[in-house]
């Protein structure tokens, strides 16, 4: 008679249940990797999608814009000046001619701002700037350490 050798109770068969290699481990944490990485991906896409569409807006607003400052200036150059209710055009005098200024809206925060200088031998543009339509003010209300101890 031959004897097995084996585990006690189990006859000599091989015992039967669930084998995690570190193959297997590895095919896991690989698979979460991956599903991290493209969730990440998807989240700065979005954004990216996001900050696209507000740049073309903001783009697109200030091309509108200036495509109205550039009618207003033919038809002052042309000598037929028809204007919307929301632009109001200031002249000055100023040396030879005189200095005409308007602002046409960009957005709720900004305009375009235009100034011409009429001299005898027509309109020259002396401004063409984007600004602010209220001025900015500092916030310094945050405490910030000044690099000093308390008590010292």
């Amino acid at each position: 008679m031959s004897e097995r050798v084996g585990r006690p109770g189990n006859d000599g068969r091989k015992a039967a249940g669930i084998n995690v290699g570190s193959a297997s481990i590895i095919m896991v944490f690989a698979v979460l990797c991956l599903t991290i990485f493209s969730v990440l991906t998807l989240v700065t896409a979005r954004n990216d999608l996001a900050l696209t569409e507000s740049y073309a807006r903001s783009v697109a607003s200030y091309y509108a814009a200036d495509t109205r400052a550039i009618a207003i200036y033919n038809q002052l150059a042309a000598g037929d000046a028809v204007f919307d209710e929301d632009i109001e055009l200031s002249r000055a005098p100023a040396g030879g001619g005189s200095l005409i200024s308007y602002s046409v809206p960009i957005d709720s925060g900004q305009n375009l701002n235009v100034l011409l200088e009429e001299t005898p031998a027509g309109l020259r543009i002396a401004e063409w700037l984007v600004a602010e339509k209220e001025d900015w003010e500092f916030d310094d209300t945050l405490p910030i350490w000044d690099g000093e101890l308390p008590g010292q």
